[in-house]
């Protein structure tokens, strides 16, 4: 009796240790970004890390943050806030060869209240190797007040593509396709045969196996616009593609390019003028112009106003924040393994 008394004790005693060796080898360091919609996020594929920036906590709280998740080193890490994105609404893109992002600024919000919004255009970078934001002097501007436009990186090309928005003033819609050139800090808007109907807070990605920008969904007034979007810079045209299944038309929902599946998923988003919440994970093939529904085990919870960013280095998509409603945001993480087809939950401590 003795003996297996003493065995039971030696074995509580092992598991302790494990718990206290686990916690101690844990890595230090901040727990990361809080709860947040309307954030942008962008994967740096030199310095191998991600990046969260910026959005609301909730509807009118701007926290105004920017914030590096190193998955190697589970290790979240905060940078200096720029003064000048206080109450901003933004969109942005990474620029592998240059190791920038560039920021693009459409609007600041006052008074959420009282709907006073400064209407902007400004372009900005941020290097985080060195952890600094540079306002760009730029040759033409798109116009101002683009709330909800999308920016999007051409490395075939090196030139960074901008599409839609709002002018919450006017309550016009944008179909306006702007280029930006970083080398020569030039916005040269293009006069396109065909265009999307105008939009905001639609999703667009570069996909690399076809060389195009690939953009769904987004708020057109209510206007229902079913079809896929193809812009291809070589000839400066859109093509709308109607296809016999895929996502309905959304909003805020997650769009990332996956070269290892050879298309670009898109996860959640919110549906009609009530705002339905998905939770559906959509594969698209711009080169066969088809979409697949695909049937993960289990899957983030219904929500829209999250990020989607594609990790080169650990072949995974990272997902983080939005929720279910603007005033439900939520800080979860989560990445989605293509070779495995599912969704896992990065547990974070509660402070």
């Amino acid at each position: 009796m003795d003996s297996k008394k003493y065995w039971h004790q030696g074995i509580v005693a092992l598991a302790i240790l494990t718990v206290a060796l686990a916690i101690t080898c844990a890595p230090a360091g901040p727990r990361g970004p809080s709860t947040l919609i309307y954030h942008q996020a962008f994967w740096d594929t030199n310095l191998k890390v991600l990046a969260i920036a910026l959005g609301q906590r909730d509807q009118g709280s701007f926290p105004n943050e920017v914030w590096t998740y190193d998955p190697a080193k589970k290790l979240w890490t905060e940078l200096p806030p720029e003064p000048a994105f206080d109450r901003c609404h933004t969109c942005l893109a990474f620029d592998p060869a240059a190791g920038l992002a560039v920021i693009y600024v459409d609007s600041r919000w006052n008074n959420m209240a009282t709907m006073d919004v400064d209407q902007l255009n400004d372009t900005w970078t941020l290097d985080l190797r060195t952890k600094a934001f540079k306002k760009l002097a730029t040759q033409g501007s798109p116009s101002p007040g683009m709330l909800g436009s999308n920016l999007v990186y051409d490395p075939k090309d090196d030139r960074f593509i901008l599409f839609g928005g709002y002018n919450t003033d006017t309550g016009q819609y944008f179909d306006e396709t702007w280029i930006f050139d970083l080398g020569v800090l030039t916005w040269t808007r293009l006069s396109p045969k065909v265009s999307p109907p105008p939009r905001n807070f639609s999703q667009a990605v570069w996909d690399s196996k076809v060389n195009k920008l690939v953009l769904t969904g987004g708020d057109s007034g209510g206007n229902k616009d079913p079809r896929t979007w193809l812009f291809d810079y070589a000839t400066g045209e859109w093509t709308g593609v109607q296809t016999t299944e895929g996502p309905e038309q959304a909003c805020y929902a997650g769009l990332a390019f996956v070269p290892d599946l050879g298309g670009t998923v898109q996860f959640g988003g919110v549906v009609g003028g009530k705002e339905k919440p998905q939770k559906d994970t959509w594969l698209f093939d711009a080169a066969s112009l088809t979409w697949k529904k695909l049937a993960p085990p289990s899957a983030p919870t219904y929500r829209g106003w999250l990020t989607l960013t594609w990790d080169d280095m650990d072949k995974r998509l990272w997902l983080y924040g939005g929720g279910a409603k603007r005033t439900l945001p939520t800080d979860e993480f989560w990445y989605f393994d293509p070779a495995k087809t599912t969704w896992t939950r990065i547990e974070r401590p509660k402070k």
